[in-house]
C-alpha cells in the first residue's frame, strides 16, 4: 500500500519530504543565542548574589567587633571606679561628662546622661 501512494505522490513531493532532516542554520543560531541570554542572566543572577553574601558576612564582622568594643569600653569604665550604669542612664551634673573627659562644654543647660553600654545580639534597653 505504501507504494500505491509513493506512486502517486511527485517526485517533488518526495524529494522534499526527504530532505527535512535536522536543524538548519538559522534555528541552530537562534538556540544558540537564547541558550548565551538564559545563561548570561543566571550568571548576572550569581554575581548579585556573592556580592550580598560577601556584604552581609563584612556587616556581621563589624558588629561583631562593635561588640567586643562597647565591652571593652564598659569595663574599662567599670574599672577605672566612675561606675558606669549597667541598667539605667545615670543623670550627672551639667557638663560634668566634659570637664571628665577633657572636651568642650554643650551649649546646652539640661543635665547629662550617661547611657548603658550593653553589648550583645538583640539587647534592647529602651524602655520608653
Amino acid at each position: 500500500m505504501s507504494e500505491q501512494l509513493n506512486q502517486t505522490e511527485s517526485p517533488t513531493a518526495v524529494r522534499r519530504r526527504s530532505n527535512q532532516r535536522g536543524f538548519t542554520l538559522i534555528e541552530m543560531m537562534v538556540s544558540i543565542l537564547l541558550f548565551l541570554i538564559v545563561t548570561g542572566a543566571v550568571y548576572g543572577l550569581l554575581v548579585v548574589a556573592r556580592k550580598s553574601r560577601t556584604t552581609t558576612s563584612q556587616r556581621a564582622e563589624l558588629m561583631k567587633s562593635i561588640r567586643v568594643a562597647l565591652n571593652s569600653v564598659q569595663r574599662d569604665a567599670l574599672n577605672v571606679g566612675y561606675s558606669y550604669p549597667t541598667t539605667n542612664p545615670t543623670m550627672l551634673p551639667d557638663n560634668r561628662l566634659f570637664t571628665l573627659l577633657g572636651i568642650p562644654n554643650d551649649i546646652n543647660t539640661t543635665r547629662d546622661l550617661v547611657p548603658p553600654v550593653m553589648a550583645g545580639d538583640r539587647v534592647n534597653t529602651n524602655s520608653l
